[in-house]
């Protein structure tokens, strides 16, 4: 199963997503998510992207977009 977060547009980038504050808490400590583990990312358009986290650090999530 897939985890689902939001991102504001402006958190997206060239084909790259980054996620800050209460979220990467619960990706990282919670689901216990690692690099190359997948989530859909749903900015503020309503576009769903689906993602493959490259690097997890202690305030940020950083994932490459696989489909928009």
């Amino acid at each position: 199963m897939t985890s689902r977060f939001f991102v504001a547009k402006e958190n997206i980038e060239d084909h790259r997503i980054i996620i800050t504050g209460n979220d990467v808490k619960h990706i990282s400590q919670v689901l216990r998510k690692s690099p190359g583990d997948k989530l859909e990312i749903i900015d503020s358009s309503a576009n769903v992207h689906e993602c493959k986290i490259s690097l997890i650090e202690k305030n940020i999530v950083i994932c490459d977009i696989l489909f928009s």
